[in-house]
Order: structure tokens, then sequence, then C-alpha cells
């Protein structure tokens, strides 16, 4: 594995948005909502990468994610996530 020369960067963004999750919508209505949680993800990174190039050497990603009440599978939420950040960030 190349690892890249340049000093580690940081960037964060914040989305006040459900997150977008990776499981297959049940119906035509959680698409809907499923392709505007996406949307919000990528509209924010697009503002915060604007004018920086798609990374393309290896990269860390952290997330947090805060869920008042009821449970959720962390594994879909994060999938969903990186799903949206894909062709955006990296």
């Amino acid at each position: 594995m190349k690892l890249s020369q340049n000093p580690p960067t940081s960037i964060s963004f914040v989305v006040n948005e459900k997150p977008p999750y990776k499981q297959a919508p049940a119906d035509a209505a959680e698409r809907r909502s499923q392709a505007q949680r996406k949307e919000a993800c990528q509209q924010e990174a697009r503002k915060v990468f604007a004018g920086h190039n798609i990374l393309t050497d290896p990269c860390m990603v952290s997330i947090r994610y805060w869920r008042s009440r009821g449970g959720a599978d962390s594994a879909n939420i994060i999938g969903g996530i990186l799903d949206a950040l894909e062709s955006v960030v990296y």
C-alpha cells in the first residue's frame, strides 16, 4: 500500500437530517425518503469539498450519529453514508 507523503488533513461536516441507510426500501415512499437522505448527505459533502479533488489516497471516515429513541442497525447507517459519499468525496 502506498501512503501519501502529504500530512493528514481533517475535513468535517454535519448533516442535520436522518442518514441514508443501506437497506432495500420497502415501498415507493421509502425510496423517495432514501433518495432525499442521500442527496442531503451529498449536498453537504459537495459544499465542503468544493475546490478539492476527489480523494484517491487511503482515507479514514469518522461518523457520529445521535438517535433520541428507537433502535437502528448501525451497519446499515454506516453503509448508507459511505455509499452517499462515493464519487463525491472518494
